[in-house]
């Protein structure tokens, strides 16, 4: 179903604006002891990336001219950008690392990726990682680097929350009568709920996993059909439905657009439920290295940035998703999206999560959603 409309010009001036101010909470030398303690060898890498040309970097979010900037200004290294859809981008990407046509040398999203490991197409990016405050597990949450990968060395995960969140427009719906995820299936709210699409790789599909997990496929039916959800693959038109009450519930919601219209003055408030499974995820923070990177050395350092305190700050700041680096102060980050830190959370990106329920998610999804 589409918005009739589009966003008005104030609406979208503002979001510019915020975005730029962000960026401007980040100093203007981002931590500048972050390759304190560094050896020869990245003094080598470094220099051989120089040479390189280009990293390629892939990634479904619009922060492309914010990272290439922080990098260049932290590396001296340039970065070129390829944006948009989130499944289009690892759907290009995953084309291309199996062709001899390989363009893209880091791609940075979810989970999707994974089965392209055992066919060899990936690099294992563990032993790249050259400096002390990216290896030193006192600098990550939970004593290390998340690897979702089972060996534990392709797929880094930079950033994690909890999931899987519920936004509704404070205005148009009484919060105070939902306590159970149960509430959400009463009759009244039939025909006023929106998701991310689930059959796509952002938080719709993340959503949809998650309650196949915690009460299997019959309350995945009963939720989406029964109370016919309607999707969208546009994030901005999913939280403008809340904000104008066309929708006045959404799910699947990425937090940087809940932020840019709360910051307008909408009332779009978080939904807490009693009853939530405990999992998190990793939005779009998992960084992935091709076999046969193009700029192999440039991703190398790119790959050790990005998990960096400058990098991983960069990321939290313009997405709004908190890292995993126990060194960061995750300002600006709403409290219900942080992990606490006595409790360990199923990582809905691990490939054993991903593994056992993946594949039946997504044929009934694409069943619901056809209908």
């Amino acid at each position: 179903m589409a918005l009739p409309g589009s966003l008005p010009r104030r609406m979208r001036c503002s979001m510019v604006v915020a975005m730029l101010l962000l960026l401007a909470c980040v100093p203007a030398r981002a931590a500048e002891d972050w390759q304190a303690g560094a050896g020869a060898d990245w003094q080598a890498l470094l220099a051989k990336a120089k040479e390189e040309g280009p990293v390629v970097v892939a990634m479904g979010a619009p922060i492309g001219k914010e990272l290439a900037a922080a990098f260049r200004r932290d590396t001296g290294l340039e970065l070129q950008f390829l944006g948009g859809d989130s499944s289009a981008i690892s759907a290009r990407f995953a084309q291309e690392v199996a062709s001899p046509n390989l363009s893209i040398d880091v791609q940075i999203g979810g989970s999707s990726e994974l089965p392209l490991i055992a066919r060899g197409l990936m690099q294992p990016i563990k032993p790249l990682l050259k400096l002390p405050q990216v290896v030193d597990g006192k600098y990550w949450r939970e004593g290390g680097i998340r690897w979702i990968d089972n060996e534990g060395e392709y797929f880094a995960q930079g950033a994690e929350y909890l999931s899987f969140r519920v936004f509704a427009n404070a205005d148009k719906v009484k919060l105070a009568d939902i306590h159970e995820f149960n509430d959400l299936l009463r009759p009244t709210y039939k025909g006023k709920i929106a998701s991310s699409d689930p059959t796509g790789s952002a938080g719709g599909r993340g959503f949809a996993e998650a309650i196949f997990s915690w009460r299997g496929e019959d309350y995945v039916e009963r939720f989406y059909k029964g109370q016919a959800i309607t999707y969208t693959k546009n994030p901005v038109q999913l939280v403008e439905w809340a904000a104008r009450g066309t929708y006045p519930i959404i799910v699947g919601s990425l937090q940087q657009y809940v932020d840019k219209f709360t910051s307008e003055g909408f009332n779009i408030q978080y939904v807490a439920f009693s009853d939530w499974p405990i999992l998190s995820t990793g939005g779009r923070s998992v960084i992935k290295i091709a076999a046969k990177a193009p700029h192999a050395a440039a991703a190398a350092v790119f790959a050790n940035w990005y998990l960096s305190r400058p990098g991983q700050q960069l990321y939290e700041t313009l997405l709004g998703e908190p890292s995993r680096r126990a060194d960061l102060p995750h300002k600006g980050v709403p409290a219900y999206e942080l992990p606490k830190q006595d409790v360990h959370y199923v990582g809905s990106y691990d490939q054993d999560y991903v593994s056992k329920l993946r594949e039946n998610v997504g044929k009934l999804t694409r069943v619901l959603v056809s209908e």
